[in-house]
């Protein structure tokens, strides 16, 4: 296997196995979160035997891939915390070939070694690894997605730009976020004169057309069930009003300057909870590498890198939230670009120390204290993989639906009734097409003045159950004008 004519080094190989090992020490020290049992109901509805066929069209809240993912991961090696996630651990560790071989094409082979290893050990991506949730599957999509677009855009292969799609809509199926991708590639080649006629180019259309297609049966099932699943959602969020939230900061500086406290209810590196964002120096450093890349935006390859971190930090920093920290986690794909460059950043700094011009203490200091950096790294990645997190027990789908349909039906007030809208569609995700779950939220539709939604709950309601009361009234008066 070589890439630029060098042949990969073997310590890639080696940091594949320190990744995968610390994620799999994570993924059997960690208790479960609220997402993972709300992932892991959903993907117990999953049965291929004859007699109780069942496939789900639907994700928790997103596209349906993480939850086929530990669907398959608990056949092949069980159903214990362990065995649930070691698929995910595993596309978590393989993510850091990509990101060598991105890396590599964009600056040299030191700085894919670097890149891997910073990403192998980095908090975030190591704790995000071993969760079943989609962030991990998107952030190994959109590394291929950035590599193969250099190859595309370099070989002008139809087979290429082919691949190119495919990547692309399998990072859709991941994680809807990753439809900024496509005007990234859009913007960059926009951005670089001598590539410019690529978008008059039918390939680049065709890369586009073949994204469509992989993520078409989950864009169609939105579509058609368009006020259940998370198109509903997440129209309505980008059809907020745009104001600037410091999301993204979350993110990367969170653990410094304490930002995620209140919003996130103690989501934090060092708190009860498992997720965990950015470790502060790392994040320093990538911030400083990604900044300092900006004298390369003439290079094409570090401009593609550029356009993805800064547009989805943008995208991210104004799209509406509910708080200052609410999903931060969203603009995760700005690691993969910052993560390369600051693979760069060391690369050449261990050049430059190497030198024979510097006396041999200053050679000797020089690297001792990139290998104590690294060194504290990797110990950090070692203890966060130890850390147990709040315990959140497994719930079964008829569980979770007993108590999402006690909540609704004992709420007082039309308020508070409201406001169980945004749960009762999170539990119909988990659960699936249910009579009582329809009903009533006919019933929250119509109190909102919502008639089209209203009338559609109510038939999904009883076409289910045709003896539904509360949604036989909604459904004869979805306006609520005999009220």
């Amino acid at each position: 296997m070589r890439i630029l004519d060098t042949p990969v080094p073997r310590l890639l190989w080696l940091i594949f196995a320190v990744a995968f090992a610390l994620r799999l020490l994570g993924a059997w020290s960690g208790n479960l979160m609220y997402d993972e049992t709300t992932h892991l109901a959903c993907a117990e509805t999953i049965d291929l035997r004859p007699d109780h066929f069942n496939l789900v069209s639907r994700s928790v809240d997103h596209p349906p891939m993480s939850v086929y993912t530990v669907r398959l991961s608990e056949f092949l090696f069980g159903d214990s915390n362990l065995g649930i996630r070691v698929l995910h651990a595993l596309i978590g560790a393989l993510t850091v070939i990509p990101v060598f071989l991105l890396a590599a094409r964009v600056f040299s082979v030191a700085a894919g070694l670097w890149a891997a290893g910073l990403l192998a050990v980095d908090q975030f991506h190591l704790s995000w690894s071993y969760f079943i949730v989609p962030e991990v599957l998107l952030l190994f999509f959109t590394t291929l997605v950035l590599l193969q677009y250099l190859v595309a855009t370099e070989s002008r292969s139809t087979r290429d730009f082919v691949l190119l799609g495919v990547f692309l809509g399998l990072a859709y199926l991941a994680k809807e976020t990753a439809l900024f991708l496509a005007p990234v590639l859009w913007l960059s080649l926009l951005a670089d004169s001598r590539q410019r006629e690529l978008l008059l180019d039918y390939r680049l259309y065709l890369a586009y057309l073949t994204a469509l297609l992989v993520a078409s049966p989950d864009i169609i099932n939105n579509i058609v069930h368009l006020y259940e699943g998370y198109f509903y959602r997440d129209t309505g969020m980008v059809a907020s009003v745009w104001r600037p939230s410091p999301r993204t900061l979350v993110l990367y500086l969170g653990e410094l300057v304490k930002l995620y406290t209140a919003p996130l209810g103690g989501w934090h590196g060092t708190g009860s909870q498992n997720p965990t964002m950015i470790h502060w120096p790392a994040a320093l450093l990538y911030l400083f590498a990604t900044f300092a890349a900006l004298r390369q935006w003439r290079n094409n390859r570090v401009r593609i890198l550029l356009v993805t971190f800064f547009l989805i930090v943008l995208v991210f920093t104004v799209l509406p939230s509910h708080g200052a920290g609410y999903n931060w986690w969203w603009a995760s794909m700005s690691i993969v670009p910052a993560v390369v460059f600051a693979g760069h950043v060391l690369a050449r700094w261990q050049i430059y120390i190497l030198q024979d011009r510097h006396p041999a203490l200053v050679r000797s200091t020089g690297m001792l204290a990139m290998l104590v950096f690294a060194g504290y790294l990797s110990a950090n990645a070692f203890f966060t993989s130890l850390r147990e997190g709040q315990e959140i027990p497994r719930k079964d789908v008829a569980t979770l639906l007993d108590s999402a349909l006690k909540q609704a039906q004992h709420t007082e007030t039309r308020r508070d009734l409201l406001r169980q809208e945004h749960y009762l569609l999170h539990v119909l995700h988990v659960v699936g097409p249910d009579a009582n779950l329809y009903a009533l939220l006919a019933r929250i539709a119509r109190e909102k003045g919502e008639s089209k939604q209203a009338a559609y709950f109510a038939r999904r309601s009883l076409a289910i159950d045709p003896a539904n009361r509360t949604a036989r009234e909604v459904f004869d008066d979805p306006a609520g004008a005999g009220d």
